[in-house]
């Protein structure tokens, strides 16, 4: 049974048209984490300015990280 389960496989990834498939995905993967990490924005209201302020990319990521560190934690009548 395995014997069978190799053989399709082995048919199935040896088509020219699988490969190209498994590569543009591989390709879309890569693009979309680029394309959505590199180019992340984030808005926010600085309460010590008291304006909105933008950041990009890492710096933005690191905010959000910081700002759910701040409100992580078992929520009880106290943290209200």
């Amino acid at each position: 049974m395995s014997d069978m389960i190799k053989a399709e496989r082995e048919k199935i990834f040896l088509r020219k048209s699988m490969k190209i498939l498994l590569i543009m995905g591989m390709f879309i993967v890569v693009g979309n984490f680029f394309l959505f990490h590199f180019k992340y924005n984030e808005v926010f209201y600085n309460y010590s300015t008291g304006k909105m302020e933008v950041e990009n990319g890492f710096a933005s990521v690191e905010h959000r990280k910081e700002t759910g560190a701040e409100f992580q934690g078992e929520l009880t009548s106290e943290t209200l």
